[in-house]
């Protein structure tokens, strides 16, 4: 049996890990992207491919962050 954490904390609560966790990905993100830059700018196709599997990886997992968010009472989104 699994623990039920969203029963564990309040719907504010459960906003600011959700906005917190948002913008974490977004800075991996936007590191990634940069990373994407100099591995293109090298001639390094192997590296810009890794790049390009985080940075979708990253994408989805901030969609699925953005829907929980999306999910909290309107006065909290």
């Amino acid at each position: 049996m699994t623990m039920d954490f969203v029963a564990l904390l309040t719907p504010e609560e459960r906003r600011e890990v959700l906005l917190k966790r948002i913008a974490q990905l977004a800075s991996q993100g936007y590191q990634h992207s940069l990373n994407k830059d100099a591995a293109n700018r090298n001639g390094r196709a192997d590296l810009m491919a890794e790049a390009d599997q985080a940075i979708s990886e990253i994408e989805n997992t901030i969609r699925v962050y953005q829907d929980q968010l999306n999910s909290l009472p309107p006065e909290l989104r």
